[in-house]
């Protein structure tokens, strides 16, 4: 393989990456539009401006994965003038080996990420009466479905990562011929 063909295989897995950090990102945000109760009424609206203003971050991020998955021709374009492109079929095997890897690197941050949350949840849960737990509880739920979406994205890409592969670069496979 040549430099534009590392390289277009590099920012494919650079939008992978983006793509599954969007996730957990977007799991966490989503908590941010719910007013917790007993908020103050002239604070509400407030917070659930800042709770939408929050997700755009990850949807940003997942556009912006897919983009360099699918195209990112821009991104070769300013790395590489006069780039002409990159035939996918020198690339496909490479990323599919990347996008497992990622499975298997999503799954060992979030078996981590479980123990500590499951920990706290032993902790709380046995805590005395007179503690109050309820920040802590609200802790670990906040917690939980990211750290589940990252460990169930891992499992995806390891398990079907050669067909997600070949979805990525089908398109642009069709524009080669």
């Amino acid at each position: 393989m040549n430099q534009k063909e590392w390289f277009v295989l590099g920012s494919r897995l650079v939008g992978l990456y983006c793509l599954a950090l969007a996730v957990p990102s977007f799991l966490t945000y989503t908590t941010t539009i719910f007013v917790p109760p007993g908020y103050p009424e002239d604070m509400t609206r407030f917070y659930r401006v800042y709770g939408v203003l929050m997700l755009l971050t990850p949807l940003l991020l997942a556009w912006f994965g897919w983009y360099l998955i699918k195209r990112g021709t821009v991104v070769h374009e300013l790395a590489y003038p006069g780039f002409s492109g990159v035939s996918s079929l020198n690339t496909e095997g490479l990323f599919t080996v990347g996008i497992k890897v990622y499975g298997v690197y999503l799954v060992a941050g979030s078996f981590v990420e479980g123990l500590k949350i499951f920990s706290s949840y032993i902790f709380v849960s046995n805590a005395p009466a007179y503690m109050s737990t309820a920040q802590e509880l609200y802790g670990l739920q906040t917690n939980l479905l990211p750290t589940l979406g990252s460990a169930t994205l891992g499992i995806f890409f390891f398990i079907w990562g050669q067909s997600l592969a070949h979805l990525a670069v089908e398109r642009v496979k069709e524009n080669e011929r």
